[in-house]
């Protein structure tokens, strides 16, 4: 008798009583937002390794690039190649190894823009490569550069999109780091 009764309720809890169609649960979260030289990616214009910190603007704790002409010349001639090295530098502040990645789809035109990086120990993806990500371990950086083409004929405000920076946790993956 005990033994049919134990059979009985494993074919029941395998089984499933189909009783529960959906949960609310209330959590607590709570979430600090830091100004991008101080959150989780560390965003910085300040180190002695970037040169064309000219074209980096930040307001309001947000970097932000500038080809506008706002600052020393007049914008980006017409059906040009552009390398940028060295804009700006995003730090790893987390223990984890990182793959940085851009999301150009905020761009009007995503195709005429290649990110690229020096890592702040040296290592280079040059200019030209069209993956757009890098990766890089606890407390390592990357100094960040960009290649822009122009058209035959640039109009102006020609691009005034965003890109986004991903930042995902490679622990499950096999990723050099710089």
């Amino acid at each position: 008798m005990v033994g049919l009764g134990a059979l009985t309720t494993g074919t029941a809890a395998a089984t499933g009583t189909g009783a529960l169609s959906i949960q609310e649960s209330t959590r607590d979260v709570n979430v600090d937002i830091a100004s991008d030289s101080d959150g989780t990616l560390a965003f910085s214009t300040h180190p002695s390794s970037l040169e064309n910190t000219q074209f980096v603007e930040t307001t309001d704790g947000q970097v932000t690039l500038q080809f506008d002409g706002q600052g020393e010349n007049d914008g980006l001639n017409p059906d040009s190649t552009y390398h940028f090295d060295n804009l700006f530098q995003i730090t790893n502040t987390t223990p984890d190894t990182l793959e940085i990645t851009f999301d150009k789809t905020g761009l009007d035109k995503p195709n005429a823009f290649d990110f690229y990086y020096h890592g702040t120990n040296g290592n280079l993806r040059p200019p030209g490569r069209d993956n757009d990500s890098g990766s890089m371990g606890p407390g390592g950086g990357l100094n960040i550069g960009v290649t822009i083409r122009t058209p035959d004929s640039v109009p102006e405000n020609w691009e005034t999109g965003s890109v986004t920076i991903v930042a995902k946790n490679t622990a499950d993956e096999n990723v050099d780091s710089i």
